[in-house]
């Protein structure tokens, strides 16, 4: 069988003889990969930034400031009228009775994070 000419071959075909991509880690609620942030921290189903851990607490200290209650962590109401059994939680560390899940949640694009978690990272930020 001969070769395809030059002119068909389509310049958006993988090239056989590259190497693999890498992966790079890259932050669940901004989508900045390990490079281009000073620091990215790994939860159970994602990652997050020292950057969004930053606009986290920034959150958190307007939240304070400006007496808002927590919101309810209920399932929306599709998924309790569906009967989807999706939880709201913490994709960052596993919490029981011990380590209780915060009251805040905040999400990013594949993940959400508790108010506990964004302390611990920023007390391991503050470390470094």
């Amino acid at each position: 069988m001969d070769a395809p000419p030059q002119d068909s071959i389509s310049p958006f075909a993988p090239d056989a003889d590259a190497p693999p991509a890498a992966f790079v880690a890259r932050c669940s609620f901004c989508d900045l990969g390990e490079g281009e942030v000073a620091r990215l921290f790994q939860g159970r189903a994602g990652y997050i930034c020292d950057e969004c851990i930053d606009v986290c607490l920034a959150l958190l200290a307007d939240y304070r400031e400006l007496g808002l209650p927590p919101h309810d962590m209920q399932r929306p109401w599709y998924q309790r009228w569906f009967g989807e059994q999706t939880a709201v939680a913490c994709g960052f560390a596993p919490h029981d009775a011990e380590n209780p899940q915060g009251e805040r949640l905040f999400s990013g694009g594949r993940v959400q994070i508790c108010e506990q978690c964004v302390s611990a990272c920023a007390a391991l930020k503050t470390d470094a």
